[in-house]
């Protein structure tokens, strides 16, 4: 940045072609001082709109001489990169609110799907899809978006998560018929939405209050300090037919999940009949219970739930200590069995080679219990959120096939390319010194980079590339001199 170009950028008087030169400047700052300009026209704002620094092209993008059809384009490109930017522009469209929707089934992207479901532009056909394979989270969202087909209603009444069931209750438009077939359900949260619904009429909401009533005195009645412990003992013991006829309407939902559990792990009962009877209970609740039994078959029953929430599977650390589980988690393809996989197991070769390929697993900002070893390594920022990557695992741990990391080395992540700096060679790390920041950032970091290409990344315009040649146990007093002169 020099001062001339400062001079010129805050001058009330400066014109457009002024901001067309600036906007080629060697500094991110005036670069993004032009991109917020309001004088800035359409043609400089395209260019600006493609900078290399995410906050310049995002500046150019919301800024209000950007027009529409201009945009759109650009914020298709986006999806890839940041879909929590495309879907908070202004020019968003139903089209475009499709794509980040297969974008977030993708990647399991709960919080993405839940917006795309809130959104005012969603269309109706979108929102359908929501309601075919997205999470529960997005499909109760969904309900309460006012572009939802309200034909849909009756079939989403019988929806297997009791969050999508309590929104259809909570509607104003909710029709006679449907609040009666909701009358019958079992979960508290849907009766009491119900009962607090002006639009039910009277005898029905009689009869909701009736059985709100009778849910808390048998709440009082079993102690839920002592549950987990006689669904354990049902879990342990002889089950049979009269056993599961006597318990299978228990007033307590964990003693109802419990004895069908322990009725299909001792093959009382089918997988889809106990499916069956799980669905009509809180997901939450089943997964409390599952580690009663048998592994391999609580590995069943979340597969076969996924309908119910498709893209919340947890995989126990208690589960993988069998190598027939971890084998049968990791041919799903399912992200966060991946991630919780390279958390819990020391990895073999055969497990590395199901890790190929499979997406990323989105993270939130807020990460708690950052995992040790490769697992947090494999954890990349993508600026809103984090997410785990598992080929960045394959690309650090060292029993890595040859025909994988040839794979890799072809990628197009960049995240990956970053993380395979640590087995370059030094022509290699050259030439990877010209590459996108966060490859620049690790060549720089690499105790094996030649002083000449740490020289040269010493000056490099990008501040975290020049912090982390500070870091590198080669750096001189020459590259710090110049580092220190650059941040003047």
């Amino acid at each position: 940045m020099t001062a001339q170009e400062m001079l010129t950028i805050r001058n009330p008087l400066v014109t457009t072609e002024e901001l067309a030169i600036l906007a080629t400047s060697k500094s991110k700052e005036i670069r993004r001082m032009v991109a917020s300009h309001d004088k800035t026209d359409l043609k400089t704002l395209l260019i600006l709109a493609r900078d290399p620094w995410l906050p310049v092209s995002n500046l150019a993008l919301v800024n209000k001489n950007m027009k529409r059809s201009a945009s759109i384009p650009i914020l298709t490109e986006r999806i890839l990169e940041d879909p929590y930017f495309v879907i908070t522009h202004r020019h968003v469209t139903p089209e475009l609110l499709d794509a980040l929707l297969t974008r977030a089934l993708e990647v399991a992207d709960e919080n993405l799907m839940r917006d795309v479901a809130m959104h005012r532009r969603t269309s109706s056909e979108t929102l359908h899809k929501i309601m075919n394979g997205a999470s529960s989270r997005a499909r109760a969202a969904a309900i309460q978006n006012a572009n939802f087909d309200i034909e849909l209603l009756v079939a989403s009444a019988h929806d297997k998560s009791y969050a999508v069931r309590t929104a259809i209750a909570g509607r104003a438009d909710l029709t006679t018929e449907l609040a009666e077939l909701l009358a019958k359900d079992s979960s508290v949260h849907v009766l009491k939405a119900l009962s607090g619904n002006k639009v039910v009429c009277q005898s029905t909401r009689s009869e909701v209050e009736t059985k709100l009533a009778e849910r808390v005195e048998a709440n009082v009645e079993h102690n839920w300090g002592r549950v987990i412990d006689h669904v354990t003992k049902l879990v342990n013991e002889p089950m049979t037919q009269a056993r599961l006829q006597e318990f299978a309407q228990d007033a307590t939902p964990g003693i109802r999940i419990g004895v069908h559990l322990a009725a299909y792990d001792q093959g009382l009962i089918s997988l889809a009949d106990c499916l069956l009877s799980l669905d009509r209970e809180r997901w939450v609740a089943v997964t409390t219970y599952l580690r009663l039994i048998d592994p391999m078959k609580s590995l069943d029953i979340v597969l076969g739930s996924k309908k119910a929430d498709p893209l919340h599977h947890v995989l126990s650390e208690d589960w993988t200590t069998r190598d027939d589980v971890v084998r049968r988690a990791l041919e799903t393809r399912i992200p966060q069995f991946a991630y919780d996989v390279v958390r819990f197991v020391e990895l073999k070769p055969w497990m590395l080679e199901k890790l190929h390929g499979i997406d990323r697993y989105t993270l939130s900002r807020i990460v708690r219990n950052w995992p040790s070893g490769i697992a947090g390594d494999a954890i990349v920022d993508l600026g809103q959120y984090y997410a785990f990557v598992p080929d960045v695992v394959l690309a650090l741990h060292p029993d890595t096939s040859p025909e994988i990391m040839a794979q890799l080395r072809e990628s197009r992540l960049t995240c990956v390319q970053a993380a395979l700096v640590s087995r370059m060679s030094s022509d290699e790390l050259r030439a990877s010194s010209t590459k996108r920041i966060p490859i620049r950032v690790a060549v720089a970091r690499n105790k094996n980079t030649p002083e000449d290409v740490l020289l040269k990344l010493s000056l490099d315009k990008d501040r975290s590339v020049r912090q982390a040649v500070l870091r590198n146990p080669k750096v001189t007093d020459a590259m710090r001199a110049r580092i220190a002169l650059l941040a003047e």
